[in-house]
């Protein structure tokens, strides 16, 4: 009888540990479930993070870039030659090569000599005082329009930024004409881009 009981015990006893380990056995997988998930909560928010300010920065740098800049182009129709200044009371960049590019293709559609306005793709890597591993690359779509108003939007991951900046045309003329003492014309354009502004959006 006590040798039964024994064994009854003893098999009660595994019952039990085994009941006990499958119990703690389904709680880690739920714990590890759950820390995977948020895991992958985290590194997706991490991600996003840096694509809003690697798309931020570069939208940041180009209005910085642009703003309150003033473009001045001259036509001599005796010359045939194309004079163009882009200004800000800072050295010349390259960027301000490339808005003088683009800004002289306007120009030039609006005096009907070329026909394909400014629409370019550009890869930007933005700079980062916190590490490289901080920034993405940035995708963008520039273009101007025949009143050389620049749209550009910044793409980086599922976050797109867009700058708008607005030409202010000096003396409020698009261009005017001149009829120099030798016959030839000059045509010339001058605007500054004062109304620059950035806005948000995730995709």
């Amino acid at each position: 009888m006590l040798t039964n009981r024994m064994k009854s015990e003893k098999g009660a006893t595994i019952l039990i540990a085994l009941l006990f380990f499958l119990l703690c056995a389904v709680a880690g997988s739920v714990v590890l479930a759950a820390g995977t998930g948020a895991s992958g909560r985290v590194s997706n928010l991490v991600t996003d993070e840096q694509s809003y300010y690697s798309a931020t920065s570069a939208a940041r740098m180009f209005k910085t870039e642009i703003m309150d800049k003033t473009f001045d182009c001259v036509y001599n129709s005796k010359t045939d030659e194309y004079t163009t200044t882009v200004t800000e009371g800072k050295p010349d960049t390259n960027f301000d090569k490339f808005l003088k590019d683009n800004a002289l293709t306007v120009f030039k559609v609006n005096q009907e000599v070329a026909t394909t306005l400014p629409s370019k793709d550009l890869t930007i890597t933005p700079s980062s005082s916190v590490g490289e591993d901080n920034i993405k690359d940035v995708t963008s779509q520039f273009t101007m329009d025949k009143n050389y108003n620049i749209s550009v939007s910044f793409n980086c991951g599922d976050f797109t930024c867009y700058v708008s900046g607005t030409a202010t045309f000096i003396n409020d003329k698009k261009q005017y004409k001149t009829t120099l003492s030798d016959g030839s014309t000059q045509i010339e354009t001058n605007l500054t881009w004062t109304d620059v502004r950035i806005s948000k959006q995730m995709q």
